[in-house]
């Protein structure tokens, strides 16, 4: 991970906390955008920045921000997708009944950020970048169709090249069931997946993107059991719900039960 990103990271760490307070991130002559929204403008300066953010935040009581997505565009520039949760200050209303995801960009130097674009139509956002969140949900899908090839030709090393350092797998699959957790962890579970079934392979049915960090993923197994005696035959149903976090798997849940993984992924048959 880049300076850029962990600098991004630790300043949406506050944010996410509800801590708006602190500017140490920030060059002495920041320009501060909002491009569009009801408190649109620019504001250069540490002192115009809180002028700027004291403006919005004023229209809010219990402002909450979760991020969807961290996305480094280039040696200088950190895009954050994310979402703002609260209640408007005079009229009550949940914002999550209304349009609430925007996008950040973050220019950084000599790491400090010099310049951060706000923009509350996310999609605007996007285009202006010369990117699309099709596109980027379509990246996820991609991720998850390579990790899946290196598991068929058994290659675990690849597959955790797909993955971040602190991946968590969970399968409720006898006799292998549990949580795995990180490359260790990983190398442990398809060891012992291997050793089952030296014929292991998945097929894929259909990998779907659902939202801007998961995908979910119908899927065929055929493994044959080898020490343990177990016959698994061919062409058994799973479902997968992987969790990305920028652009790397992070978690991956293992269904037996598609209903199961539907309901796990917000969704109902």
């Amino acid at each position: 991970m880049s300076e850029n990103l962990d600098l991004v990271r630790s300043i949406y760490a506050d944010w996410e906390r509800g801590d708006f307070g602190s500017t140490e991130w920030a060059d002495p002559g920041i320009e501060y955008v909002h491009a569009d929204g009801p408190a649109r403008g620019t504001w250069t300066g540490l002192a115009g920045m809180a002028s700027g953010w004291r403006e919005w935040l004023s229209a809010w009581k219990d402002l909450r921000i979760e991020v969807d997505r961290y996305l480094e565009l280039d040696e200088g520039r950190v895009l954050v997708l994310a979402r703002g949760i609260a209640r408007g200050s005079s009229s009550g209303l949940d914002t999550d009944q209304m349009r609430s995801e925007a996008a950040a960009v973050f220019h950084i130097r000599d790491g400090a950020v010099t310049r951060l674009i706000i923009t509350w139509d996310r999609d605007r956002a996007l285009a202006d970048l010369g990117l699309s969140e099709e596109a980027m949900l379509q990246e996820n899908v991609e991720v998850v169709r390579h990790a899946i090839a290196a598991l068929n030709d058994h290659d675990v090393e690849s597959y955790l090249a797909y993955c971040a350092a602190d991946v968590q797998m969970e399968t409720p699959v006898t006799p292998i069931e549990g949580v795995y957790e990180g490359a260790d962890g990983v190398r442990r579970y398809f060891g012992d997946i291997f050793e089952l079934g030296p014929d292991f392979r998945v097929t894929i049915e259909r990998l779907e993107p659902v939202g801007v960090d998961r995908v979910l993923g119908f899927l065929r197994l055929d493994m044959s059991g080898r020490a343990s005696g177990i016959t698994l035959g061919g062409g058994i149903p799973l479902t997968n719900l992987w969790d990305f976090t920028d652009g790397k798997i992070k978690r991956v849940r293992i269904f037996v039960d598609r209903r199961e993984a539907l309901e796990a992924a917000g969704f109902s048959q």
